[in-house]
């Protein structure tokens, strides 16, 4: 903490964009803290906190304030939802389903745009982008500046839309969960930006590593999409995967940019 401005400094000297990433639901320090901001262990709970009380918003709110305030371009609100939501069987822990989680959500998301003077993202299961029955996509897409998201073919249940072991296709299922965010983002006008999360660990078979990786970056630039973001919980990352080049001569391939879009949201 005593050298963290002195760090965002050097970020930004070497052309990094640095976010804060903030769990808001599933916060097993809040939880033992705030035991009453707490879901029940008996539910799913124990390490989260319940997402329709407002205060955990306003902590949200305030932990985000003091990260731009130390200087991070963009605040990424991850883990919202209650526990088991977005899982294959579903196990919705909240009190009226798909569309009272979305009020819950919409409203908190309206609080933090009241709050905050920062650019926005929002991490969602990549599921979510092709479940139209649920409006979780559109109260996100509707509010956040960025919404990412996660698309580990290694979280999809086997046979997911017609892939039978989809960590053995990272391709196919990073670009079918982007073809259906696109479908979702083209009805909802000043939409946010669609940058999602890649694998880059190895769970189970296949290994996952340079050739795995690229098969994803791939499917994004082959939808337009060429802002994204790796994610390994060691932080180890196969270099030729981020050095061997990708190709970017598609036909809804887009000029990258090299920073995030200004603030457009009030």
């Amino acid at each position: 903490v005593a050298r963290v401005h002195a760090l965002l400094d050097s970020l930004r000297a070497h052309r990094i964009f640095p976010i804060a990433r903030i769990v808001v639901a599933r916060d097993p320090l809040l939880a033992a803290r705030r035991p009453e901001w707490a879901l029940p262990r008996d539910s799913g709970g124990g390490s989260w906190v319940n997402p329709a009380r407002p205060e955990v918003w306003a902590y949200a709110a305030d932990l985000a304030s003091e990260a731009a305030a130390r200087g991070f371009s963009e605040v990424l609100f991850d883990d919202l939802e209650y526990p088991g939501a977005t899982a294959a069987p579903p196990m919705d822990h909240s009190p009226g389903g798909a569309r009272a989680r979305a009020r819950v959500l919409r409203n908190a998301l309206n609080f933090l745009r009241s709050r905050l003077d920062i650019p926005i993202a929002v991490g969602i299961a990549g599921a979510a982008a092709g479940d139209t029955t649920d409006p979780q996509w559109e109260t996100i897409a509707e509010r956040a500046d960025v919404i990412m998201p996660v698309t580990f073919p290694s979280a999809f249940v086997d046979g997911y839309d017609g892939v039978a072991d989809p960590a053995a296709h990272p391709y196919e299922i990073a670009n079918r969960v982007l073809m259906a965010a696109r479908r979702r983002n083209a009805s909802i006008r000043g939409a946010a930006d669609i940058v999602p999360w890649y694998q880059g660990f190895t769970r189970g078979a296949p290994t996952y590593d340079s050739a795995e990786v690229r098969a994803q970056i791939q499917a994004g630039y082959d939808n337009g999409i060429h802002s994204w973001m790796l994610w390994n919980p060691a932080s180890t990352y196969p270099a030729a995967a981020l050095h061997e080049p990708v190709r970017r001569d598609t036909a809804k391939a887009k000029k990258p940019r090299p920073a995030r879009p200004a603030h457009r949201r009030h």
